[in-house]
């Protein structure tokens, strides 16, 4: 079972919401839009532990595909690895590029092979990125791509 989802915590307007979900309507794209009152790595942790899902597609609320293909693509690559946008933590010495909750492509043997990590920063990464440092260091391949556009080039 393939399940792509979005959190949002209420505040967000409902033309944003809309327009999100007319992307992925467009596409053919089942998109579950989740309003939670969880801090976002807290949302992520709880629908992995208590939801039925083979593999989970999360997309920030102000990110979308640009292509059809691009969600079928990423779920077929998850199956040997870790997929999703790269980040970087600019506000962590030393960091590198990571796979961010921003698209982030989960198989669950890959995460169950992970240890089941939580999204959760650590004192080693931001929200999610130690999913990639252990793939790194187990040698599970980590597939990123990068942004073509964003307002502010921070992250």
């Amino acid at each position: 079972m393939t399940r792509i989802i979005s959190f949002h915590n209420g505040n967000i307007p409902q033309a944003v919401l809309d327009a999100q979900a007319s992307v992925f309507r467009h596409f053919g794209l089942n998109l579950e839009q989740i309003e939670t009152h969880l801090q976002h790595p807290d949302a992520i942790d709880h629908f992995l532990n208590t939801e039925k899902w083979d593999v989970v597609v999360i997309f920030d609320i102000d990110c979308i595909p640009l292509t059809k293909n691009a969600v079928p693509i990423s779920i077929q690559l998850s199956n040997i690895a870790l997929v999703g946008a790269a980040q970087h933590a600019s506000h962590i010495p030393d960091s590198t590029d990571y796979v961010s909750p921003a698209f982030c492509v989960l198989n669950r043997g890959i995460w169950k092979d992970l240890g089941s990590p939580s999204f959760a920063p650590t004192y080693r990464g931001d929200v999610g990125q130690e999913l990639t440092i252990i793939a790194n260091n187990k040698g599970i391949p980590v597939i990123m791509s990068y942004t073509v556009n964003v307002d502010i080039k921070l992250w």
